[in-house]
């Protein structure tokens, strides 16, 4: 009965290092062969007592609005999955439309779930708002002048930050 349990115990341990693994395997993947691009961000709320130091990200393509950028998927509907094609423009990428499969699409086209919709103002969110850092070192990204992210996204869609530039510097 002992080494029931004990096989039982190995087993759950061996599975949750997989589940872990494969996570960050995949997104190391994104990291070394996704599209690299430069995103305008401001720094809110560098600190939560649970959870230690991080820095919520709002993004310039956070916030859509459909009378400048093209609307070419269905909606706009909250939940809705949709890709927003990205055109460099100096430094930074900026949303140039917004579509509902990246599929004919030649340029970089990051993913995002519409959150929220209002006249013609959509909000989507991409799953990089959070940007967790060295404890005290929160109060740095907030109070610099231009914090950019840099994101590698993959031929899916799926961002993963990279790292951050504060005032056009790579930020350690």
């Amino acid at each position: 009965m002992k080494s029931w349990r004990l096989i039982a115990f190995v087993a759950v341990v061996v599975v949750q290092v997989l589940l872990v693994s494969t996570m960050a395997v995949g997104q190391q993947e994104v990291l070394d062969e996704g599209e690299q691009v430069v995103l305008a961000t401001r720094p809110v709320d560098p600190r939560d007592l649970f959870r230690g130091d991080y820095v919520v990200l709002a993004y310039e393509i956070g916030s859509i609005d459909t009378r400048i950028v093209a609307w070419d998927a269905p909606g706009p509907g909250l939940e809705q999955v949709v890709w927003i094609v990205l055109h460099p423009e100096g430094r930074l990428h900026h949303p140039v439309a917004v579509v509902s499969t990246p599929e004919y699409v030649d340029q970089v086209a990051i993913r995002g779930v519409v959150d929220g919709i209002h006249d013609d103002m959509v909000s989507i969110r991409y799953g990089i708002e959070e940007y967790f850092v060295p404890e005290g070192r929160g109060h740095e990204i907030e109070q610099a002048g231009t914090v950019e992210v840099v994101v590698a996204v993959a031929d899916d869609g799926t961002p993963v930050i990279d790292h951050l530039l504060i005032e056009g510097h790579p930020w350690t």
